[in-house]
């Protein structure tokens, strides 16, 4: 039967993408390992209709993985880190990063983004805190949506914005909500906000996609009239064939995730202007 799947996955791999691979309706990634060979068939025939260099590499990825695959495949997890330079105005770029509900206008393949809970405006904001962040309620608690062409994945992240520092944080996986409480130390008034935008949004249940996600963004001012853009992502899926993906094209992820977001402050620019 493992034999079989195999096979069949080599099979699709090679049908054009214009062809329809039909298979039974996506079930959870914590499924049995001939399910999963299943969908990550249609993941093999998707990446075919991707950009020939990037493609290739997908492919390169996805043959190693079946390659290797066993029931006993265990996530492990990938930091990639990126520090640029950029000329968009830090506090324009922050307020890009920060406003998570605008990530499906700007970023591929992000096709929605729930938030479900904010912040309170700060009474008090620091010296190097501009009235307009004292006034901002940030979201602390959102759920993106990832789509390409058949393939749908949701996660619900925590979210932490330090508009002081400058620094916007997010965790997202099993220990999404412990690793939020060491990192953040909220108030049990925070604590117990959260604790029920969860429940209202259906999130307490097993995280499917991510068995761990951390990101953060901090910006800051450089020489020369520049903005220091410094981005720390470390990720680890529940699925296998996700983290191999990953491996194989995190080169491109950070610098693909920065120049989206200075096109995003060249866009806020040109609006301010109107």
């Amino acid at each position: 039967m493992r034999r079989h799947s195999l096979l069949h996955a080599h099979t699709c791999f090679k049908i054009s993408s214009r062809r329809l691979i039909r298979h039974r309706p996506f079930s959870n990634l914590s499924t049995r390992p001939t399910t999963l060979l299943s969908k990550d068939a249609r993941l093999l025939q998707l990446s075919s209709s991707l950009p020939h260099n990037y493609s290739n590499t997908c492919r390169r990825a996805i043959t190693s993985l079946l390659s290797s695959l066993s029931p006993s495949s265990s996530p492990s997890p990938l930091t990639i880190s990126t520090t640029q330079h950029t000329s968009a105005p830090p506090d324009l770029l922050y307020q890009a990063i920060s406003s998570i509900d605008s990530y499906p206008t700007f970023l591929p393949f992000l096709t929605s983004s729930v938030i479900h809970s904010r912040s309170r405006p700060s009474s008090s904001p620091s010296p190097t805190t501009s009235r307009e962040d004292s006034n901002t309620a940030y979201p602390t608690l959102a759920t993106l949506t990832i789509s390409f062409h058949a393939l749908t994945e949701r996660f619900t992240s925590l979210v932490h914005c330090d508009p002081t520092a400058r620094t916007v944080e997010a965790w997202s996986g099993t220990s999404a909500l412990d690793s939020w409480r060491s990192s953040v130390s909220p108030t049990p008034d925070t604590i117990h906000e959260i604790e029920t935008a969860l429940a209202r949004a259906n999130a307490s249940e097993e995280e499917t996609l991510f068995e761990h996600l951390y990101t953060k963004w901090k910006v800051g001012e450089a020489e020369q009239g520049k903005t220091r853009v410094e981005l720390r992502v470390e990720a680890s899926f529940k699925n296998p064939l996700y983290n191999q993906l990953l491996r194989a094209t995190e080169g491109m992820v950070a610098d693909k995730m920065v120049r989206a977001f200075e096109r995003r402050v060249e866009e806020l620019e040109r609006e301010g202007r109107r």
